[in-house]
């Protein structure tokens, strides 16, 4: 496709989307155009955006609206034709980012088809370390072909709009607890007083798949997962109210290559340092 064929199909395709929603329709046009004129899409990027599979869809918004926000943070994205999906510097260090939206299990669209019931918080939990699996083994691959070398940051950056969910049972983002043993809030009760000590999380070192398999959740408490800086989630990005956009970054303190703090741009950033988690 040309640049007009381009605009006309991705207009014709968020009309057909969005028909009853002006605003979103806008913020999703406007989005890539910015990102095509920037030059960052690539390959087959708008046939996957209007192929009407929200697999496709989701994944390419998601490089969209992650992209424009690094660009507003003043930094040079670069796309690629092959390797990770963008990269840029920070204070001379090269950063690779790969960029995934899972899709929902079975679990998770039964639930929200007949909205109502329990929030399946461990099925999600397990599309987000799915997620998170592929994406470490991917970045493996790259730095084996010497695409990504070893003093690279690399970030994955995970979206879980198609799950539904922006929080875990812990409360805390599912970048979260997809990557460190932080499970539901708990009391101690002194059984003595019945005195009720203040809330803490339970620790939660794996979730059970169906099949019975143990999933870890403390991959960033495993040093074989030095060469991943941080894990990047966001709940939600293709509308155009900012204040959902919640989108949070955790830090990995075994990374060989520390992304600098406070430098992404998100609501949340998390740190573990002396055994405790800190939000800054």
């Amino acid at each position: 496709m040309n640049r007009r064929s381009d605009e006309k199909a991705v207009a014709d395709f968020v009309a057909c989307r969005w028909p009853d929603h002006k605003p979103t329709r806008s913020f999703v046009f406007d989005s890539w155009k910015s990102f095509d004129e920037q030059g960052l899409a690539k390959g087959n990027f708008v046939s996957d955006l209007v192929s009407g599979e929200d697999s496709k869809l989701f994944q390419r918004l998601w490089e969209v609206v992650l992209a424009l926000h690094l660009r507003k943070q003043g930094f040079n994205i670069q796309s690629h034709e092959s390797g990770p999906d963008f990269s840029f510097e920070i204070d001379g260090k090269k950063v690779w980012v790969e960029a995934i939206a899972p899709e929902p299990c079975d679990a998770i669209k039964e639930r929200y088809n007949r909205q109502g019931g329990l929030v399946p918080h461990e099925q999600i939990l397990l599309r987000w370390t799915s997620a998170l699996a592929n994406k470490r083994k991917r970045f493996l691959e790259y730095q084996n072909k010497g695409i990504v070398q070893s003093n690279d940051i690399c970030i994955i950056a995970i979206n879980g709009h198609m799950l539904h969910e922006a929080r875990g049972i812990s409360r805390l983002p599912y970048a979260v607890e997809a990557v460190f043993p932080i499970g539901p809030l708990a009391v101690g009760i002194n059984k003595q007083t019945s005195e009720c000590s203040d809330p803490y999380h339970s620790e939660r070192r794996f979730v059970r798949k169906l099949s019975g398999a143990n999933v870890p959740t403390d991959s960033f408490l495993n040093q074989e997962n030095h060469y991943i800086s941080t894990v990047v989630g966001c709940s939600n990005c293709w509308t155009p109210l900012p204040e959902y956009h919640e989108m949070s970054i955790v830090h990995n303190p075994f990374a060989d290559n520390r992304f600098p703090y406070k430098r992404f741009g998100t609501k949340f950033e998390y740190v573990y340092e002396f055994g405790s988690m800190k939000i800054l």
